[in-house]
């Protein structure tokens, strides 16, 4: 099982750490390095053992996605974390490492009993990128997926709005509604027919 490194600024330092996660079981789950101060070995801001916080149980499992950003507005990344295995441990979450040197907060959870718009792009295929797509001042998580239909390939896309303390922003509106899920700025599809055959 491999082991992870994200980069992102998690502490809020105004520049990038590395967070590894552990994958093994034992020994520290998760360590924030800070190389700003040119050193090799770099600065530790975080470190948590396996045994002191199980937010990601069940979190980094193979399969799953961590990918960081600053999906609540809060001015630094945050991790999200995506399980593709309905295992009870919950769909969505997002951690926010910034308060403590050694223990996360959750941000936000959605669970596999909750109809998402993520829920498509959960299976093995599926791509992920993130960024401030809609000038909202926070990200968002812009996922696609390729399907084949006979002779058509096509590419199904989504944009999905920032989570933000269960509220869903409308860029389009500057206005906010009650929501547990991020919900949908955008959707699209494209196709090309027909797909290129090897002679």
């Amino acid at each position: 099982m491999n082991d992870s490194q994200i980069v992102g600024d998690f502490m809020g330092l105004g520049h990038s750490q590395i967070m590894y996660i552990n994958r093994g079981g034992y020994g520290g789950k998760v360590m924030i390095q800070d190389y700003a101060n040119n050193s090799s070995q770099g600065g530790l801001k975080y470190f948590e053992f396996w045994f002191q916080d199980t937010s990601l149980d069940g979190w980094i499992d193979s399969g799953d996605r961590q990918i960081a950003g600053d999906f609540m507005g809060l001015g630094h990344d945050q991790l999200l974390l995506i399980n593709r295995q309905n295992g009870g441990d919950g769909k969505v979450r997002i951690l926010d490492y910034s308060t403590s040197d050694h223990e996360s907060v959750s941000r936000f959870y959605e669970s596999w009993l909750e109809p998402g718009s993520i829920d498509p792009f959960l299976a093995e295929g599926s791509a992920a990128v993130v960024g401030d797509f809609t000038g909202a001042h926070r990200d968002q998580l812009q996922s696609w997926r390729t399907t084949v239909m006979g002779n058509t390939r096509c590419g199904d896309t989504i944009l999905l709005r920032s989570w933000n303390n269960d509220y869903l922003y409308r860029p389009d509106t500057a206005q906010a509604s009650r929501a547990r899920s991020p919900g949908l700025a955008r959707r699209g599809r494209s196709c090309a027919s027909p797909m290129a055959t090897s002679s």
